[in-house]
């Protein structure tokens, strides 16, 4: 594959293009735009509305593909960051219009006591994108913004404080996924 690093004013928030081929973030798209359901009369997150799919349970037609690109996504971040890590949690999300994520973290250091066991292991996050045929839905981390673009990639620490913009029309379809340093929270896949 050839990533293309792009460069951005923030040296802690790293934007890969071309990390997915167009076909394969195209038919993950189509797959999870098929599959789910738009609820405009239920309010809540994507998952709170069962609009998201945990690597665990993606198809095996995906699952191989997306098996791979998680070692390939580590590896690179690991890099990045010059940190050995290690993938902690990833699912795919789809964001239909209205959706959108007020600015947080994703460590849970900012939350109750639960969240910060919970998500305390969270060091690095990634939103790949699969689909860029919608409008609004960027992902704004500190003072930048990150247009959409399918099949790249954003990556921040999950301390940073970020968010999505409405999905203004369309539908989003994200890969996130959540890196760790401790080698005792890897992601279990079946």
């Amino acid at each position: 594959m050839n990533y293309e690093k792009l460069h951005v004013d923030y040296p802690e928030i790293i934007v890969y293009d071309n990390v997915l081929l167009s076909d394969d973030c195209n038919q993950l798209a189509k797959y999870m735009i098929d599959t789910k359901k738009d609820n405009p009369t239920q309010s809540g997150m994507p998952w709170e509305k069962d609009n998201s799919i945990y690597l665990q349970d993606i198809p095996e037609k995906f699952k191989n593909y997306l098996l791979s690109y998680r070692e390939v996504l580590t590896s690179l971040v690991s890099k990045e960051y010059n940190k050995t890590l290690y993938p902690t949690y990833s699912d795919i999300v789809l964001w239909n219009e209205g959706d959108f994520m007020i600015p947080h973290v994703d460590n849970g250091s900012r939350g109750t006591e639960q969240d910060k066991i919970a998500l305390g292991c969270r060091d690095y996050s990634a939103v790949t994108y699969l689909n860029d045929d919608f409008e609004g839905g960027e992902t704004f981390v500190e003072g930048y913004t990150n247009n959409p673009i399918s099949g790249s990639v954003i990556v921040f620490p999950s301390a940073y404080e970020h968010g999505v913009n409405e999905v203004i029309e369309g539908k989003r379809v994200t890969f996130a996924m959540w890196f760790t340093q401790n080698d005792t929270k890897i992601e279990e896949i079946h």
